[in-house]
């Protein structure tokens, strides 16, 4: 953004410079000296108009600082690589008892950009994770994170507290695998919509049943940033029989996640209807 802003003002230097040079020209003498009325302000000499101008070049420059001081985080949140499924009692093995009857979780790398400047580091409250097969939709929390790149279950990589919030920092990035876990209501964001009409605890017997039916999973990964205003990304993928079925016997299965169209549009509308009601 700094580049952007210095190469405009260089531009209008030399713009500044070849219009001097040009009035130089059409009034060499005094006397000749073109005259600019502006109404309030009566300009005589050449001096005077290159002058102005310089002025209107600081100006001009300091609102392109101040606009960069004032402008805040520029936080996107990325698409992910794969989801990955797991039976909850799959992870019993690493001290994660989810309770009976087993249910479905999830875990997926989040991944964001800051694209602001270093001055405007981003914060990032919450994470979640929002999956609907068929008719059925289920949104879950943060739970911990770790490592699903090997066999067996999620390796965890925290001991005590839950890793938010965290700080995406300005002209920098920022990545980790989460494992998501279900709360006791969807905790819905004022201005995410679509989380209407979700449930929270999916039991891994319905979540089979409806995934031979479908075949496909929508995912929407989602990050909470300051005010409760959401970040959201959304991929879907394909599961064949055979994928079920592996998922049936080893209790584990990552899926590639296909990105498809997005709605940013219809959450920025969201967004501002939130605010206008505020």
């Amino acid at each position: 953004m700094a580049q952007d802003q210095q190469a405009q003002i260089d531009l209008l230097k030399s713009q500044v410079s070849e219009v001097e040079g040009r009035l130089k020209q059409l009034a060499p003498n005094v006397a000749d000296d073109p005259k600019l009325n502006l109404r309030f302000i009566m300009i005589k000499k050449t001096t005077d108009i290159a002058a102005f101008v310089a002025l209107l070049l600081s100006a001009l420059a300091m609102y392109l600082t101040l606009q960069s001081y004032f402008a805040g985080p520029n936080l996107k949140l990325l698409l992910p690589r794969q989801i990955v499924l797991y039976n909850s009692d799959y992870l019993k093995r690493v001290g994660a008892d989810f309770g009976a009857p087993p249910s479905v979780l999830f875990a997926a790398i989040t991944s964001y950009a800051n694209r602001a400047s270093k001055d405007h580091p981003a914060i990032v409250m919450n994470e979640f994770i929002r999956v609907a097969v068929g008719a059925n939709k289920v949104q879950h929390w943060l739970y911990d994170i770790g490592n699903s790149e090997f066999s067996g279950p999620f390796k965890f990589q925290t001991s005590a507290t839950r890793p938010i919030p965290f700080i995406v920092e300005g002209n920098n990035g920022f990545s980790h695998e989460v494992l998501f876990q279900p709360y006791p209501d969807p905790y819905c964001l004022p201005a995410d919509p679509e989380c209407t009409g979700s449930n929270t605890w999916y039991s891994w017997k319905n979540f089979i049943d409806d995934l031979k039916k479908s075949h496909s999973i929508n995912v929407t990964l989602g990050a909470e940033l300051d005010y409760r205003i959401p970040s959201l990304v959304s991929c879907s993928a394909g599961v064949t029989d055979d994928q079920i079925n592996m998922l049936g016997s080893e209790y584990k299965l990552a899926v590639y996640c296909d990105p498809n169209q997005s709605d940013e549009k219809g959450l920025w509308s969201a967004v501002k209807r939130w605010w206008g009601s505020g």
